[in-house]
């Protein structure tokens, strides 16, 4: 989401009251202007991604011997699937754990990643990406069963593993998953 409206609108959708958990409300606030500050956290952390592509290989199901594999391929069940995959790169600096270096450049007054201010920013940044993106993503992905996600913070790496639901007669696809957290039209922003 690149656009101040578009944001607006997601958030709205969301719920204010779901994201003042996330982000507390100040004292006072409007609507307007805590959603302004939600917009502000986003563009103070989320300024764009990159996209690469792979090619992988991916089994359907438990390993198998040849003579196996070849009898479900002969049943037209594949084994192997070959594509192509994006890898989506989101860089989110971490405010909480900013060190301006001047002239010199070193490890100089860097927090420890079990800050408690780091952990508590990481839990924001954690929860607001995946209300107001993923969430709106996940559902305008097509022809995938499942998609991995990884996080790198401060307090170590997270594999989400997304796994698409897909409603009978044509409907639209819905992600599903055990994580604690999790986005929109793809093409809305």
């Amino acid at each position: 989401m690149r656009y101040r409206d578009t944001l607006d609108r997601r958030i709205r959708e969301v719920g204010l009251p779901e994201l003042a958990q996330t982000i507390p409300r100040e004292l006072g606030d409007s609507d307007d202007e805590y959603v302004g500050r939600v917009i502000d956290f986003i563009d103070n952390r989320i300024g764009g991604f990159s996209i690469s592509h792979v090619s992988g290989r991916f089994r359907t199901k438990a390993i198998l011997a040849r003579q196996q594999a070849a009898e479900h391929v002969a049943r037209d069940e594949p084994y192997l699937i070959d594509e192509t995959t994006a890898v989506v790169r989101f860089i989110i600096p971490c405010l909480s754990s900013k060190v301006v270096h001047g002239s010199e450049f070193g490890p100089k007054g860097q927090k420890s990643a079990g800050d408690p201010d780091i952990g508590a920013e990481v839990q924001q940044i954690r929860k607001v990406f995946f209300e107001l993106f993923v969430e709106a993503l996940v559902p305008s992905i097509r022809g995938e069963q499942l998609i991995w996600m990884v996080e790198t913070a401060p307090t170590g790496q997270r594999l989400y593993e997304l796994a698409l639901v897909r409603p009978p007669h044509g409907g639209h696809t819905k992600a599903s998953s055990d994580m604690e957290d999790e986005d929109e039209d793809a093409d809305s922003d």
